[in-house]
């Protein structure tokens, strides 16, 4: 941004002590915005315009930064929440938590100043004085002033028995007047005295008829004339008057051009938001429409949240979006969004979690793979609080999912194991499956019919007509319990295949059930009832009268003589089955939503405000409370390993660790085309994938900062996936010791100069950065004449005759760190218009740079396809580059093992310092790399491309500074060349293989180290260029492909051949790359060392670097799938082993017909397993004839067998070599 340096000097000094205070006291958060999951209840804007405010039926209250439109706090409550306010300063915010009286925050931290208790038991307003040090509350019955200091009522105002529903004081703060919304007056009193001085009673006609709306209610309006009470006519719905407060005189009268629904007004009284069917209108007091605006079908909510802005709130995916517009403008200023959906259902059973998402999708997760998720549609719950839906359900390892009319069973493996299409003929509202897996039942609302199938095979063995709630069964799988509407429980006996009991007794709405043996028990409003599962009797008893609510949960001891009840309002209340006598304990002013017992009589309550609490079951005294989410808890179980799983309606899904008692990782489910998701660990640590991460950010209190200053620390690639194996993660610095860097502000170019203002914060002085167009040209440009004692520093940057300068629009960005490097800001920008012609009229030419090792100094480590891949790949770019750019313009550098000039780090680096003198910036660079890479340095450490002078592929070669000097070229090495050259357009595509011994099984999983992403994504931010990394977890993956490529190679190649390009003809440079990105997880299917190419991608768009017509196409090389061969297995039946070594010999063979290479239609793996792999085996025995030798080829599910005989043992492999040779298998 721009400004004037006097003014701006004046006020960063006065400013820039009390800024480096509060800074330095906060903590530094990941950011996520998430939006309400359920109906907002009132929207308010500071008095300073900094934070917008919005509370919701979903509990909780959210504080937005009006600035920047990020979420920065979310206040959770154990009930709703819509009666909020702001003191005068905008630093603190009050809450009311009904029961639990008003909370008061601090907004400069988010923290929990004070609870005020109150006389009545919610409030219906509250208003801050003059100064805010009172509150004035406004309940049933009476009103007080709380003075926050001592936090005790220094007033009581109260004339008769009145709602007092809303607030108001005088201008002068001497007076307050309470309105009642029923009796339709409102009263004065005095604010020192307390005395009632008037009551004014509007003439309105008669009050609407059967309005529910909040939007109907009179409101109470300041401008600067005073106060007035505005209200609709009553009978003429096309009028709307305004009342003056302090006589009840008609004061306006606003004419409306047709019938309106609702309305409200600004805080002046001066404009007004009228609700037709479709449309908002804005008027003003004369009836002048200033505005309309269409509404859709998703819209929930207007208000107006200052005189000249109003808020539009819609509903999408049951997660609320809000829309500012401006009057004045007619424009839209400000949108704020979450970007979380909520989970309404979800389940765990084994090693496989699923959950069901509010943007109708179910994702079905692995623990062994946490970051693979078999997803789909799957129909959200339309209900809120407790009556989610069952969409998702498991039993002991079969998971359910539900889509409309239709459901799928998966099993342990991700694998279907049944699919029933039209199982309805109306959406499907509940299911439940026994544990036994042997039985699933589903419900449909709309058809009034309940179906029971069989499991595996999908038989129907049961219909019949019931309207049920919801389903449960009990722990053994032999009942199937219905929740009946009628207040009844019908019983369907797995083993009879039948009902068997119809339960009656409760007198209201069954809210939960267990069971176990011969006994079950049931809950409704303030009751449990004891029934016998042998005849259906009503055995015990426990009315409450109504004391505790409802009873959302129940759970029973280890030894089943306690039954534990969760109820409504936090109390848990222990029943002893034999005495009968109960122990009441509260532990949360919410409902207790889920109850579990652990093996060892631990108790764990999952809570409306989204902690889990620990409870010692023998003395309900509490033991640990766990914070995991921010709002309900709609889904708790307790899996293998210690494991707990927990799940609400906030988009969370929470691991924690039983033993420990802490949280392992926190899954945040996004709300976008790739329903991605966040991990993250208590430490900071995070994992998300690189094309959402846009959506992210820090928050250090109340203040945003960039996402890129701190995401290189604490960004840990398969995050999820090391914390439930047990890995030892990196040790980070703690979020509240993170200090921030310098602030950024850029002056307005002169002389060729950008004049650089730093403003020093917490985190003290560090490096500058400069980036055009994208590229870093100065990693540090504060020179030698920098002072680290002042609070404000001015430095400047020459742009004059820069090669990275273009004609037309150029992007500078000044980046500043901290002292100690480990906070970077985002950068400020300005953009620089140049009228270059002479540079306009200049070709732009193609450099292709093709590196390819496949020979090493030490040859045991020699790869075997990465010449022939760099070959392929230079071929295709030059076909395509000269088309493109033309012959002339076209340049391919070709460094493999197999050319003159072969890949030497001195040869590459040669290579582009050659470019560097001749590139433009109009000119496109593509680098391709195949070989071997390793990653040293630990978490933040670096990729290193081994050059054909190295020696090893184990990394620990390379912890020698001189050896990694000599031997590779690092991330930071390659950005330093590749920003030599002034090319704009960079692409690189790195297709290479890590450390790793040789393994025997293929289809193990292996990793790829966390600091080879992290370099990656560091070296896209500095060139700004598109990288892809296909990098295989070791040379036995890289290789283990049955096309005789590399898989990323070869699916660029695929994409280049035709089946990616666009307008079928264009080399589009994303197009192409995304292809490769989801084609290689495909071909790689069951391979365990190979994973999703990571494709990085600058801010800038994409662009074509060739041209290919069908000519071109038929010239690409592009190999052709091979059949894969493994490690043979012969037994001679007589020994019951191999004594001739047979096996090894069929295998040698295997090995020397694969090493033909092109010319061959096998390739040989040193493995044991493969997916749909040819393996050898059989047995032989040896007799004084010579061998026989029963063989057996197996081709996946194919098989042939073959009886061969001969005298030698020579003469038998050549006998199996020809049956291998000519199977057409």
């Amino acid at each position: 941004m721009f400004f004037d340096y006097t003014t701006m000097r004046s006020l960063l000094l006065s400013i820039l002590l009390l800024c480096c205070l509060e800074a330095s006291s906060q903590e530094v958060k990941l950011g996520i915005s998430s939006a309400h999951t359920n109906r907002i209840t009132k929207l308010i804007l500071s008095p300073n315009k900094q934070y917008l405010a919005t509370g919701s039926y979903d509990n909780t209250c959210k504080l937005w930064d009006w600035k920047s439109e990020k979420l920065l706090y979310t206040f959770s409550s154990s009930n709703w929440v819509e009666v909020f306010d702001f003191d005068p300063s905008s630093s603190t915010i009050a809450i009311d938590e009904l029961t639990e009286g008003i909370r008061l925050y601090d907004l400069r931290t988010g923290v929990l100043k004070q609870t005020l208790s109150l006389p009545f038991n919610a409030a219906n307003d509250i208003k801050f004085n003059e100064d805010g040090s009172q509150l004035l509350v406004s309940g049933t019955g009476s009103i007080v002033l709380i003075d926050l200091k001592s936090e005790k009522v220094i007033r009581t105002f109260e004339h008769g028995y009145f709602g007092y529903d809303y607030l108001a004081f005088s201008p002068d703060f001497k007076s307050i007047y309470a309105y009642d919304k029923t009796k339709k007056l409102s009263l004065k009193f005095d604010v020192e005295t307390g005395e009632f001085k008037e009551k004014v009673l509007y003439p309105f006609s008669k009050p609407a008829a059967k309005s529910t709306s909040s939007s109907m209610y009179p409101s109470l309006c300041t401008d600067k004339e005073g106060k007035y009470i505005l209200d609709h006519d009553g009978t003429d719905f096309n009028k709307v008057k305004i009342y003056n407060l302090e006589n009840g005189a008609l004061a306006h009268e606003v004419k409306l051009t047709e019938k309106y629904g609702e309305y409200q007004v600004n805080p002046s009284a001066s404009l007004f938001l009228i609700r037709n069917a479709r449309h908002i209108q804005v008027l003003n007091r004369t009836g002048e429409e200033l505005l309309e605006i269409t509404l859709n079908d998703n819209f929930k909510k207007y208000n107006f949240i200052s005189d000249d802005l109003f808020a539009l709130v819609y509903e999408e995916n049951k997660v609320m979006r809000t829309e500012i517009f401006q009057v004045s403008t007619g424009k839209k200023v400000k949108e704020f969004r979450g970007n979380v959906t909520g989970i309404g259902n979800a389940s765990a059973t084994g090693n496989i979690f699923t959950i069901n998402t509010t943007n109708n999708r179910f994702k079905s997760y692995r623990l062994d793979q946490p970051y693979t998720a078999l997803e789909g549609n799957a129909l959200s719950s339309e209900s809120w609080a407790w009556d989610l839906e069952e969409t998702i359900t498991t039993g002991s390892t079969y998971t359910a999912i539900v889509d409309n009319q239709h459901f799928q069973i998966l099993d342990q493996n991700q694998k279907l194991v049944l699919e029933k299409n039209n199982a309805h003929n109306t959406r499907i509202t509940n299911s439940v499956m026994t544990k036994d897996n042997l039985f699933y039942a589903t419900h449909s609302k709309n058809d009034k019919e309940v179906k029971i199938w069989k499991l595996p095979n999908g038989e129907l063995i049961d219909s019949f007509k019931e309207e049920i709630k919801s389903f449960t069964t009990d722990t053994t799988g032999q009942y199937i319990f219905l929740l009946g509407e009628n207040h009844r429980i019908k019983v369907w006996d797995t083993t009879k295949q039948a009902i068997t009991h119809s339960l009656k007794g409760h007198d209201s709405g069954i809210r939960s059930m267990n069971a176990f043996g011969d006994l079950a028990i049931s809950t409704a409003w303030g009751e449990c009832i004891v029934w016998s599962m042998e005849n259906g009797s009503k055995q015990k008893m426990l009315d409450t009268g109504g004391k505790y609510g409802y009873f959302p949960c129940i759970e029973f001891s280890t030894d089943h003589r306690y039954v534990f009840i969760g109820t409504a309002n936090g109390q848990i209340i222990k029943w002893d089955l034999l005495d009968e006598k109960t122990e009441v304990k509260a532990f949360s002013s919410g409902a207790i939503t889920h109850l579990r017992m652990t093996n060892d009589g631990l108790l764990i309550a999952g809570c409306a405000d989204g902690k889990l609490r620990f409870i010692n079951s023998s003395d309900l005294k509490l033991a640990h409370t766990l914070e995991t989410h921010d709002q309900q808890v709609t889904q708790l179980q307790l899996l293998d390993n210690d494991l707990i799983f927990s799940t609400s309606m906030d988009g969370s899904v929470t691991f924690s660790n039983l033993k420990t008692k802490k949280v392992l990782f926190r899954r945040i489910e996004l709300d976008d085309e790739n329903h991605s998701s966040v991990d993250i660990h208590p430490s900071g640590l995070f994992d998300a994938d690189p094309k959402i991460m846009d959506k992210l950010y820090w928050t250090k209190g109340n203040e945003v900062i960039a996402f890129s200053q701190l995401k290189d620390r604490y960004w840990y690639p398969q995050l999820a996936k090391r914390v439930l194996s047990g890995e030892a993660l990196p040790d980070v610095r703690n979020l509240n010791q993170v200090k921030s860097a310098p602030k950024v502000m850029l002056g307005k170019l002169e002389n060729g100069k950008v004049p650089i203002t730093l403003q020093k914060r917490d985190g003290g002085y560090g490096k500058v950065s400069i980036f055009i167009n994208g590229k870093e040209v100065a990693n540090d440009t504060r020179g030698s004449e920098i002072d680290t004692t002042l609070a404000v520093q001015e430095i400047s940057y020459t742009l004059k005759d820069h090669p990275y300068l273009k004609n037309g629009n150029n992007t500078v960005v000044v980046k500043a760190a901290s002292a100690d490097g480990f906070v970077e800001t985002k950068g400020e920008e300005i953009e620089i218009f140049l009228n270059l012609e002479e540079e306009a009229k200049i070709q732009p030419n193609f450099y292709g740079v093709v590196v390819g090792v496949g020979e090493y100094a030490n040859e045991e480590i020699n790869l075997k396809y990465t010449v022939k891949d760099a070959k392929a790949i230079a071929k295709a770019m030059e076909l395509g580059a000269e088309n493109l750019f033309g012959k002339e313009q076209t340049h391919i550098y070709s460094l493999t093992s197999a050319d003159e000039v072969t890949p030497t780090k001195s040869n590459i680096k040669a290579t582009f310092e050659e470019i560097s003198e001749k590139a433009t910036n109009k000119d496109v660079i593509v680098i391709y790399l195949s070989g071997h890479g390793v990653t040293w340095g630990g978490v933040n450490g670096d990729f290193y491309y081994l050059t054909s002078d190295a020696t090893a592929s184990n990394k620990n070669a390379y912890n020698d500074p001189q050896v990694r000097n000599l031997r590779t070229i690092s991330t930071n090495e390659w950005v330093d060349w590749i920003n030599m050259s002034a090319a704009l357009k960079q692409v690189m595509i790195i297709d290479a293989c890590g450390s790793g011994k040789a393994v025997d099984n293929l289809v193990a999983s292996r990793s790829i180290e966390a600091s080879q992403f992290k370099a990656m994504d560091r070296m896209k931010d500095r060139t700004g260029m598109y990288i892809i990394s296909g990098c295989a977890a070791d040379a036995v993956s890289y290789e283990a492909s049955l096309y005789g490529q590399g898989l990323l190679t070869y699916s660029i190649l695929q994409a280049m051949k035709g089946a990616a390009l666009k307008e079928d003809k264009y080399i589009d440079i994303f197009t192409v790359l995304n292809h490769a990105r989801e084609t290689v997880p495909t071909l790689a299917e069951g391979l365990g060392g190979i994973q999703q190419p990571q494709l990085l991608m600058p801010k800038g768009g994409s662009f074509d670097i060739g041209i290919l017509e069908d000519a071109d196409k038929g010239k690409i090389p592009l190999a052709q799938p091979k059949r894969v061969f493994v490690y043979s297995s012969v037994i001679n039946l007589d020994e019951g082993e191999d004594n001739l070594g047979l096996s090894d010999a069929i295998d040698k063979e295997l090995e020397g017909l694969a090493a033909r290479g092109e010319d061959t239609s096998i390739v040989f793996f040193n493995t044991k397993k493969y997916p749909n792999a040819c393996k050898v085996s059989g047995f032989y025995s040896e007799s004084e004839e010579g061998i026989s030798f029963s063989m057996k080829l197996r081709c996946g599910q194919d098989k042939e067998s073959f009886e061969l005989s001969a005298k030698t043992k020579n003469e038998l492999i050549s006998k199996i070599k020809q049956k291998l040779t000519f199977s057409e298998m």
